[in-house]
């Protein structure tokens, strides 16, 4: 009996720490696409100077694209500013327009 007991406590022991290794070699511990999306499309609609904006991000391996039109260049730099403090977030590219055109950032 009580080498049953061990043999089951091993196994399972062994069983948690190749789960554990598995978790941190796929990178688990980090927020998901579709979550720093939401994150960051919440945080700029509840920026004050921002949520007069349709503005919205998509992330893709953790690289978030901002889509919508802001009415200056600075306004957009804020926009980066506020999507950059997005946990998960390893960079941003911008997608924004100006009402006459693409906004270069």
């Amino acid at each position: 009996m009580k080498t049953r007991t061990k043999t089951a406590l091993i196994a399972t022991l062994l069983s948690l720490g190749l789960y554990a290794h598995a978790a941190v070699a796929t990178g688990d511990a980090g927020p998901s696409d579709p979550q720093i999306a939401r994150a960051a499309t919440t945080a700029l609609q509840q920026n004050k100077q921002l949520k007069a904006f349709d503005l919205h991000a998509v992330s893709q391996n953790g690289v978030v694209t901002l889509r919508g039109v802001v009415d200056t260049p600075s306004t957009g730099a804020l926009a980066v500013s506020v999507a950059s403090g997005i946990d998960g977030v390893r960079d941003i590219r911008s997608d924004m327009q100006l009402p006459g055109g693409p906004l270069k950032i």
